[in-house]
């Protein structure tokens, strides 16, 4: 395995350990459908977190927030769609993001619940 992508998978489970810290019960990992992925899919309560996980070994390159950009947006709400119609689930969705710097020796952590709203569509 690649070591980015180790580092990806250590991140993952970090923020899986939160979660269930926190009182969710982890529904999905890694969901996949087409060219659609959704990293962690989590619920607790009424609510369905999608939850996108961004890990960078250094604070020297780009801040892992600024890769949520408006076409991941997108793309996390086309993901979270299509699992909320295949699934039928009655569950309230938020999106959140978790960012992790740094390794398994030391790291920042941040969770940001309901981080973004989905853009709404108009029509003409």
């Amino acid at each position: 395995m690649a070591e980015h992508n180790r580092l990806g998978a250590w991140g993952e489970q970090l923020t899986v350990d939160y979660l269930i810290s926190e009182g969710f019960a982890i529904v999905e990992r890694n969901w996949r459908v087409n060219k659609l992925e959704i990293d962690i899919i989590a619920s607790k309560g009424r609510t369905i977190a999608f939850v996108e996980v961004k890990t960078r070994r250094d604070a020297e390159g780009m801040d892992p927030i600024m890769a949520i950009t408006p076409a991941k947006i997108r793309h996390l709400v086309n993901a979270a769609n299509s699992y909320l119609r295949i699934k039928r689930t009655p569950l309230n969705p938020r999106f959140d993001i978790a960012t992790i710097i740094g390794d398994d020796h030391d790291y920042k952590f941040e969770y940001i619940a309901d981080a973004f709203r989905p853009p709404l569509r108009t029509y003409r």
